[in-house]
C-alpha cells in the first residue's frame, strides 16, 4: 500500500503536465488528494474498515464522474472527426475490437461510445468485445478469425448465402438456426 502512495504522489508530482484544464483538472486533483490521505490513514494504522473505504469512494464519486464525463465528451469529439475524415461508406465498414476485461465487458464505457457512432445495424457485427486482445496485433488475429468463421459457418451450413448472411441481423443468426437445426436433428435421431 505505501509503494501505491508512493505511485499516487507521483502522478499528482505530474499533473501539470498532462493536457487536463477546467473540471477535470480540479476534480483529478481532488480524487489524488482523497486517495493519498486515504492511504497515508491506511499505512499509519496498518488497517481500513470497509465503512472507511466506502466513505473514501463516496468522497472520490463525483470528481470521477466528472472525469468520466470529460473523458468521454474528448472520446466522442475524437470519434467523430475520425468518422468525418474517413467518410461514412468507410466508417461503415469498420469493426471495432474493444480490449475489456470480462467483469465490465457489458455497456462499458468504450462499448456505449462506439455504439453511440455506429449504425444499430452494425451494432452486432461490427462491435467486437473480447478480453483476448491485449495488441493491435491480437485484436487483428481476432478479427480475422470471426469474420472467417462467419463465413465459414455459413458455408458448412448452407443455411443462407454470404449475401444473405450479411443481410441478416443479428450476426448469430445462422449459428442459432443451424443449432437448432442440428438439435431438431439429434432429437429425431434420438426418438427416431
Amino acid at each position: 500500500m505505501k509503494a501505491f502512495g508512493s505511485q499516487v504522489e507521483a502522478v499528482k508530482l505530474r499533473l501539470s503536465q498532462l493536457d487536463i484544464s477546467g473540471a477535470a483538472l480540479t476534480s483529478s486533483t481532488n480524487i489524488l488528494n482523497a486517495a493519498i490521505s486515504f492511504i497515508g490513514k491506511v499505512v499509519g494504522e496498518g488497517n481500513f474498515t470497509i465503512a472507511e473505504y466506502t466513505t473514501f469512494c463516496d468522497s472520490i464519486g463525483p470528481d470521477i464522474l466528472v472525469n468520466q464525463t470529460a473523458a468521454a465528451v474528448e472520446q466522442v469529439a475524437a470519434m467523430q472527426a475520425w468518422r468525418s475524415s474517413v467518410g461514412q461508406a468507410t466508417w461503415d465498414k469498420m469493426y471495432v475490437v474493444l480490449q475489456c476485461i470480462w467483469t465490465v465487458s457489458q455497456e462499458s464505457a468504450h462499448e456505449q461510445i462506439i455504439k453511440s457512432q455506429m449504425k444499430p445495424e452494425f451494432h452486432e457485427t461490427h462491435r467486437i468485445v473480447s478480453e483476448a486482445a491485449p495488441t493491435l496485433e491480437d485484436a487483428r488475429l481476432l478479427l480475422a478469425r470471426i469474420l472467417a468463421d462467419r463465413v465459414l459457418s455459413a458455408a458448412v451450413f448452407r443455411t443462407h448465402t454470404g449475401e444473405d448472411y450479411k443481410r441478416r441481423q443479428p450476426a448469430r443468426a445462422v449459428l442459432a438456426e443451424a443449432s437448432v437445426r442440428c438439435g431438431a436433428a439429434l432429437l429425431r435421431i434420438e426418438s427416431g
